[in-house]
């Protein structure tokens, strides 16, 4: 049985997307919801930490493409970070990597908030 373990975090400049293990066809179901919330918010940017991915179903490529849409309808973007070479290469042999911006890596969560310098 294959599992996704998704962590959604806002950073200043984006919305962040962390995926990790395996995107079955159930993945598609378990992104549907936190999806919409995430196109309603309409980020200006929505970046996939695609770096723990291993293995991604079509179904699951169709819901992300189905963000996309919706981000870029309201005139943000979406752009695909660390994605493991298999992963890539989906991309390019469906057509889908035209649609994505590729960036090396997706900013880390910030649990602790930086301290203010004394002014």
């Amino acid at each position: 049985m294959s599992s996704l373990s998704i962590e959604i975090f806002e950073t200043p400049e984006a919305v962040v997307v962390k995926l990790e293990g395996e995107a079955g066809i159930r993945a598609a179901d378990a992104l549907d919801m936190p999806f919409r919330r995430i196109i309603a918010a309409r980020p200006a940017l929505v970046i996939f930490d695609l770096a723990g991915l291993l293995f991604a179903a079509s179904l699951f490529l169709g819901t992300v493409v189905n963000l996309r849409r919706g981000i870029a309808y309201q005139g943000g973007k979406v752009q695909l970070a660390g994605a493991q070479p298999n992963i890539r290469e989906l991309f390019q042999k469906t057509g889908l990597e035209e649609l994505f911006e590729f960036v090396a890596v997706a900013p880390a969560r910030a649990d602790v908030l930086p301290s203010k310098t004394p002014q």
